[in-house]
């Protein structure tokens, strides 16, 4: 018995005004059992939570509160700690989708220590029966069928909408607007706005090298609005467009991306610009980008431990000098390995004024093996596709062989099964090959930047940023590697 009479709030709600009538169980006929319970445990009535005619088909918490004042005066009266009981006729009263009931006894039961009395199960106040908490638990389990039911659903809808329609799954970025059907209002394609500048903008500074946060500067100082409300580019909203296929008019969702541009999305990256992006995050996984960086960042490398060379610059001379970032960072364990940038940079002259003789260019480029490895994964990846060729062809004859009545169910389902998960496998192997190739070094890309690089790299270092000069050393294969205020070595890798 509780030290104090039970507190009680009704729940009175039903879906529609019809189902206010009298002659139906109204809200009024609701309120009246609800204080008829009361009084039967000496209980005080605290509270009402009408609601007149609402369907209550929800399950977003936050979305019930916004749409229904009934659900947030419960919070406000839990978290004030004001009822003790929350009596329902049932537990449909609580909300028809199973998520919403199960957090209104959560609210009530676990954060508010209640619990809630439900008139078509009932209970002794302070103990719970077994049927009520079994029908709890089969709540839990329709809460987690329903959640999965509406993911299934959602992601279906999403996916045939890319797949099939050729849409976008949510909203268009900043630089595409929607083009609608004018009866029902439904997004059937999509054309560029005067952001799309922008786009073309943070595409040639991506491509040069810049970092994502440099980048977002560059673009706060630019003429072109920022997306959305804010006042200012942000870092996230850079790095999303460029990791993004749809610049190229590829939709995707979920894992899932179309293989060819949509008719629907217009393309501002053309198939050598999207390939040349698609390296550049390639590129990008190997080691990443910080503003201010130098013209050795991720190119100078410590010779003990192997990690890259941070830039900092003497506060006495204004000399900027490389030190073994693993070092500079507390808890690492390596020497301080320091060197003046100016005379990496001789070493590296010195090496590409070497590889400006073609002779010996194409020697250190031919001991690399990139040709051989990149011939090696063509020829699996024709394999591959040719075996996919093959097997849907299988396919196909199995299917006319059930449908001729040639083969038992049984048989059927079994062969399909099989050559499915061959297919599945196969694949995941043109996927994989296809990535590895795409990563893989462009031979003719690469012989022409060292050929750049070797005739010109004095004058570039005095012409092009920092930034892009590691970009073209790193993207050729450059390396050096320091130690004891020595350069060890250069080398292609």
């Amino acid at each position: 018995m509780a030290e104090h009479p039970w507190r009680i709030g009704i729940w009175a709600a039903v879906s529609s005004k019809a189902q206010a009538a009298d002659d139906k169980v109204s809200l009024d006929e609701q309120e009246r059992l609800g204080r008829e319970f009361a009084a039967s445990v000496g209980g005080e009535v605290v509270a009402v939570y009408s609601i007149p005619g609402h369907s209550r088909d929800l399950w977003r918490w936050d979305e019930a509160e916004q749409k229904i004042a009934a659900y947030r005066l419960l919070r406000e009266d839990i978290e004030a700690q004001r009822i003790d009981v929350l009596w329902a006729l049932d537990i449909d009263r609580l909300g028809r989708k199973a998520a919403l009931q199960q957090q209104v006894l959560s609210l009530v039961e676990e954060d508010g220590d209640g619990e809630v009395y439900l008139a078509s199960n009932p209970h002794m106040l302070g103990q719970k029966g077994i049927g009520q908490r079994y029908i709890e638990s089969m709540q839990g389990v329709r809460t987690v069928e329903e959640q999965r039911e509406r993911k299934r659903r959602h992601h279906m809808g999403m996916k045939s909408r890319v797949k099939k329609r050729g849409l976008l799954p949510g909203a268009p970025p900043f630089y595409l607007d929607p083009i609608r059907e004018p009866t029902t209002g439904a997004t059937i394609a999509y054309e560029f706005n005067d952001q799309v500048a922008a786009l073309d903008l943070m595409t040639d500074l991506f491509l040069k090298g810049y970092s994502y946060e440099e980048i977002r500067r560059r673009l706060n100082k630019s003429p072109y609005p920022t997306p959305g409300k804010s006042p200012h580019w942000r870092r996230n909203a850079v790095r999303d467009t460029l990791l993004s296929n749809v610049p190229a008019g590829i939709p995707s969702w979920s894992g899932y991306s179309a293989d060819e541009p949509s008719d629907k999305i217009p393309a501002r990256w053309g198939t050598d610009t999207l390939s040349a992006v698609i390296k550049e995050r390639r590129r990008r996984e190997v080691g990443y980008h910080q503003r201010g960086s130098g013209p050795l960042f991720n190119v100078a490398l410590c010779n003990r431990c192997g990690y890259r060379m941070g830039r900092q610059v003497s506060k006495y001379t204004g000399a900027y000098y490389l030190r073994c970032a693993h070092h500079a960072d507390r808890g690492r364990a390596c020497h301080s390995n320091h060197i003046r940038e100016a005379a990496v940079l001789d070493e590296v002259a010195k090496f590409l004024r070497w590889l400006a003789d073609e002779e010996v260019l194409d020697q250190v480029l031919a001991e690399q093996g990139d040709s051989a490895e990149v011939e090696q994964l063509q020829r699996s990846l024709a394999r591959a596709q040719a075996a996919i060729d093959d097997l849907e062809r299988r396919q196909l004859r199995v299917a006319h062989a059930y449908a001729a009545g040639d083969m038992e169910i049984a048989v059927y389902r079994q062969v399909a099964g099989d050559l499915d998960e061959q297919l599945k496998a196969e694949r995941g192997s043109v996927q994989e090959l296809t990535r590895l190739l795409e990563a893989a070094p462009d031979l003719e890309e690469r012989r022409a930047t060292l050929v750049q690089l070797s005739n010109n790299f004095p004058q570039l270092l005095k012409t092009k940023p920092p930034t892009e000069i590691a970009t073209m050393l790193h993207g050729a294969g450059v390396r050096v590697y320091v130690e004891n205020k020595r350069v060890q070595r250069v080398c292609i890798v």
